[in-house]
């Protein structure tokens, strides 16, 4: 598997590609993930058993960046919330372009942990794209997301939710 890191529409992007890949996976990056992507990818690569493509791209901030409503319990600043539809618009518009370019047009999985998990399943209820969700413990207990959730229909054809062990056992009551 090759790693290509490049600059897509001002984002870094690290890209993983198996020969003739038959699925695309993309996800949300951040800088303390450099470290451990590299065993993410190969941990990928054991379960799956399916040629792929992993499209990173760098998050700088997750508030910011992937949080898609205002949430005092996420963050007192007021900008946060704004800003998924642009994420949204780059995975959509800029970086699944020029992957289909690259690699042809896969089927594709949106996947992230935590705030990133929370924007993927967001992002499915948003735009038809994207055939599969991945989210790792999703941060579902966002105040709006129960409403948000019973109203509008998921897209993708396979959701994954998973939850970590710690999550029940955290001092904030929401989370738990």
């Amino acid at each position: 598997m090759r790693q290509i890191r490049e600059i897509i529409a001002e984002k870094k992007c690290v890209i993983y590609a198996d020969e003739q890949p038959q699925v695309m996976l993309i996800q949300p990056v951040g800088e303390h993930e450099d470290a451990t992507l590299d065993a993410e990818i190969e941990a990928i690569k054991e379960s799956v058993h399916v040629p792929f493509v992993f499209a990173g791209f760098a998050i700088s901030d997750w508030e910011e960046e992937l949080t898609p409503w205002h949430d005092p319990n996420i963050s007192p600043r007021e900008s946060v919330g704004d800003h998924a539809f642009e994420t949204l618009g780059f995975i959509t518009e800029q970086l699944m372009p020029h992957l289909f370019e690259r690699y042809g047009k896969l089927p594709v999985v949106l996947g992230g942990y935590s705030l990133a998990g929370l924007f993927a399943r967001w992002a499915v209820c948003k735009a038809e794209c994207f055939d599969a969700v991945a989210a790792a413990s999703p941060s579902l207990w966002i105040v709006v997301w129960k409403g948000f959730s019973d109203a509008h229909e998921v897209y993708a054809r396979y959701v994954y939710l998973s939850l970590g062990d710690r999550e029940e056992i955290t001092k904030n009551k929401a989370i738990a």
